[in-house]
């Protein structure tokens, strides 16, 4: 009868951590055995006895590293891949197309995310005819998966970057369509003084660019300048002369140079201030020097659009020289602009940091501010 009750309050005990942990091991309790048995070598506390009978049984080690949340064992159910998946499904709203960025079969796709969804006990997409829906939980965890993945690649970043073993490629940023000379051979430079530190350009939005340094998705960027941010640094890394953009058939194509007062007596085609706030700002603090007033024919947002606009008549305009050097065109004359304040600038961009920038971007930010300016 004694040995009974030993062995049902032994099962009690190991039902209520199973209930509690279904994860637990014999780590946490040595003495677990199946129900009804037990081995010889690992003996059964004898609770009969009335001085063991008044003492609680032993106390289950916690886990620090993975504490509960509402019943649910997140740190060891919830994967990197689950959070992936759901970004990617999240992203396009289409199971088709996210398998495809993903280079996954969909069948695999839809059924790790169904079982995301049981991990959570939440249902993450509203299943559609025409694709898939975030419920609201789903908006709610989308707010923050970006942000918690980026962290996370951030963090193993830093520690490849920590190991002198590794050398990892600089993550460079391009805004403002720029194609000037003077950075593609700053870039060609580098890539033979370091051919362990790549390079992996993006082409982005100013705005993009200024995004992704925060974000840590980018370690530099070149623009002609994006709003002052506490976070990021901007410097100079060179310049270029400006030029007068006009028709063939203009009054003014017959000048072999101009003045700037001359200019901006006639309608003026400038960048728009959304699409390349740095060449705007730029540009619109020279014209409206000493207190002119300019007349604005029009915004391009590019500068096929900016060349275009001025080939068809729109108006006149103001370009850096490294950026004509690139184009010729038979409807458009680059006049240069007598001015030796009239210049183009150039930025190399990176976020501040309260810890020394790692060393490879520390010597390409050094590299590409050491050359000299244009003539």
């Amino acid at each position: 009868m004694i040995a009974e009750l030993i062995a049902s309050r032994s099962c009690l005990v190991q039902r209520k951590a199973a209930f509690a942990d279904p994860e637990l091991n014999g780590d946490f309790w040595p003495e677990r055995q199946e129900c009804g048995e037990y081995t010889a070598s690992e003996p059964l506390t004898d609770w009969s006895h009335s001085s063991t009978m008044d003492q609680p049984p032993p106390q289950r080690r916690r886990d620090p590293i993975s504490p509960f949340l509402g019943g649910l064992k997140l740190a060891h159910t919830i994967t990197l891949r689950d959070l992936s998946h759901f970004r990617a499904v999240a992203a396009t709203q289409n199971v088709h197309r996210a398998a495809d960025e993903l280079g996954i079969d969909p069948s695999a796709l839809a059924r790790s995310i169904r079982e995301f969804e049981e991990k959570l006990d939440v249902a993450l997409f509203e299943r559609t005819p025409s694709g898939m829906r975030l419920t609201p939980a789903g908006e709610a965890l989308s707010e923050h998966s970006d942000e918690l993945l980026l962290n996370f690649e951030h963090a193993l970043r830093i520690a490849q970057e920590t190991d002198e073993r590794q050398s990892l490629p600089l993550r460079v940023g391009i805004a403002d369509g720029l194609v000037q000379p003077l950075l593609s051979q700053r870039l060609a430079q580098w890539r033979a003084m370091e051919p362990r530190t790549g390079l992996v350009i993006s082409e982005v939005r100013a705005s993009e660019l200024a995004a992704g340094l925060r974000r840590w998705e980018l370690d530099v960027g070149f623009s002609f300048g994006v709003d002052q941010e506490r976070g990021l640094a901007q410097e100079s890394v060179w310049s270029y002369p400006l030029v007068v953009l006009v028709p063939t058939g203009h009054a003014l194509a017959v000048h072999s140079e101009l003045t700037l007062p001359q200019v901006i007596e006639h309608p003026l085609v400038v960048c728009d201030p959304y699409y390349k706030p740095g060449v705007h700002r730029q540009i619109d603090a020279l014209v409206r020097r000493d207190g002119a007033k300019p007349a604005i024919a029009c915004q391009a947002a590019s500068l096929a659009g900016f060349i275009t606009r001025i080939g068809s008549g729109d108006g006149i305009g103001l370009a850096d020289e490294g950026h004509m050097l690139t184009v010729s065109r038979p409807d458009i004359v680059s006049i240069p602009l007598r001015d030796e304040s009239a210049s183009l600038t150039t930025f190399v961009l990176y976020r501040r940091a309260k810890k020394p920038l790692p060393l490879a971007l520390r010597r390409f930010i050094a590299h590409v501010k050491a050359g000299q300016n244009p003539a």
